[in-house]
């Protein structure tokens, strides 16, 4: 009986258990779902990252992309988002070879940059351009800070009350007075107040660059011969303002300020150079006549007969390719500007005559030719081109000896044939047209040159169409 009891109170308790599990798993189970779903998005759904090393000849070196810490240094791999990356290393004491690298960072490769620290020489200024003046705004009741005035503004002059108290002479000494009245029994008095002299500092290092390369740069307000990306070596202590510019773009940011205030500083300047939307986007159309000719931009194949390109804005070079029995065009040069952004540059290739003759017959006795479906090209240029006759011989003239290629379309059909011509001979070439089945051909064939009295002689009958 009691044995009974306690199987009873077994099943009951088993039941209960199996009851909450089913709670809990009714109630958990979403939760669980949600929970994964969550960790499979920061997992496997965030940015897409490569990994790179970089090494320096002196470990320990801080790692930066795009300017910004990365907290690493140098011997590390680090991960970093896809895509095309500017590393630069600094370490105190030392300056870097080369000064930045850029990295096309991808998924599945790591990428591998190296830097040669070397130690700095002190005292070796490769840059000398001097600082923005600064200009101390005295508390007036105003409360104006210091502010900077870029060279060439007028710098306005400051009246105030000459208290004691109210001039730091610790810090900053006072020229002459400009002027001095009296009003009220107060003196008044324009001075002028310059900053203390500074320690220079040393081994100083900005670094410009710009997603468009070559863009020119400018630092406070004035233009320098530099291009990006450039790095400015031993700039002095003070305050700095970097801008680029380039014909038919905008740079983001508009400008950068820097402030150098300790040896050894590095600091890594970027900008955004897009083309301006505001102006038409260059545009240089090249084309040859009378054949289709190849050319070559800033010594670089750009296409054959015509094309259409954007070379940017400034100065190009094109040159066009020899052909065979032609006076090559000589180079042409354009600049492209804002205010003249398109040009057309054709290529006139002149043929080169000389006394020699070339004649088409058809190789069918009894036959002639119409002349409204003849056409014929003597290296690539026509020069016999749908005559409104029917004729048994067409004769052109001033043919360059030489080695010719002769392409002779009649109707549908097309070939082309080599042919020797000689100074005052006649070179003959006789077509056919052939059917093998149910295809088609124009057979062509050359026959020996003779002189142009004799084959004169011997189409003394005939109907012959001249062309030059």
């Amino acid at each position: 009986m009691r044995s009974k009891r306690k199987r009873k109170s077994s099943r009951r308790s088993t039941i209960a258990a199996l009851n909450v599990f089913l709670a809990v798993l009714r109630f958990g189970a979403p939760l669980v779902i949600i929970a994964a779903v969550a960790f499979w998005l920061i997992l496997y759904r965030q940015a897409p990252t490569g990994s790179l090393c970089v090494t320096s000849s002196v470990r320990g070196a801080e790692i930066l992309v795009d300017g910004v810490q990365t907290g690493y240094v140098t011997d590390t791999t680090i991960v970093i988002p896809l895509g095309r990356r500017i590393i630069t290393v600094r370490k105190n004491g030392f300056v870097s070879d080369p000064e930045f690298g850029v990295a096309e960072i991808r998924s599945d490769v790591t990428g591998r940059l190296s830097f040669d620290l070397r130690t700095v020489v002190l005292n070796v200024k490769t840059d000398s351009i001097p600082p923005l003046p600064k200009r101390l705004a005295e508390k007036t009741g105003t409360g104006e800070p210091y502010h900077v005035i870029s060279p060439g503004a007028p710098r306005p002059e400051r009246r105030f009350v000459d208290f004691a108290e109210d001039v730091p002479r610790t810090s900053y000494s006072a020229k002459s007075p400009v002027r001095t009245e009296t009003a009220d029994s107060m003196s008044l008095a324009a001075i002028r107040l310059e900053p203390p002299v500074s320690i220079g500092i040393q081994g100083t290092q900005v670094t410009v660059t710009s997603v468009v390369d070559g863009a020119e740069i400018h630092v406070n307000g004035a233009p320098t011969p530099r291009i990006t990306p450039y790095t400015f070596k031993g700039l002095d202590r003070g305050f700095y303002t970097f801008r680029v510019k380039k014909e038919g773009f905008t740079s983001q940011p508009d400008s950068v300020s820097v402030s150098l205030d300790h040896d050894f500083q590095s600091e890594l300047i970027s900008f955004e150079v897009q083309p301006d939307s505001t102006i038409p986007q260059p545009s240089l159309t090249i084309s040859t006549t009378p054949l289709a000719a190849a050319f070559r931009l800033n010594g670089k194949p750009a296409g054959v007969g015509k094309t259409t390109v954007d070379p940017g804005f400034g100065a190009h070079r094109i040159e066009f390719a020899e052909a065979p029995g032609y006076k090559t065009p000589a180079p042409v040069s354009v600049t492209l500007t804002a205010d003249a952004p398109q040009s057309d540059i054709t290529g006139i290739y002149e043929r080169l005559t000389g006394d020699a003759f070339v004649a088409v017959r058809s190789g069918e006795e009894g036959s002639n030719l119409d002349g409204g479906m003849l056409r014929v090209f003597v290296d690539n240029e026509l020069i016999l081109d749908g005559a409104k006759q029917r004729f048994d011989a067409a004769l052109i003239g001033k043919v360059l000896s030489g080695k010719r290629l002769v392409r002779i379309q009649y109707g549908d059909l097309v070939s082309e044939i080599h042919v020797n011509t000689v100074n005052g001979y006649v070179s003959e070439i006789t077509l056919r047209q052939e059917t093998f089945f149910s295809k088609r051909k124009l057979r062509l064939r050359e026959k020996s040159s003779i002189p142009l009295e004799q084959w004169e002689e011997k189409t003394g009958k005939m109907i012959v169409l001249r062309a030059n």
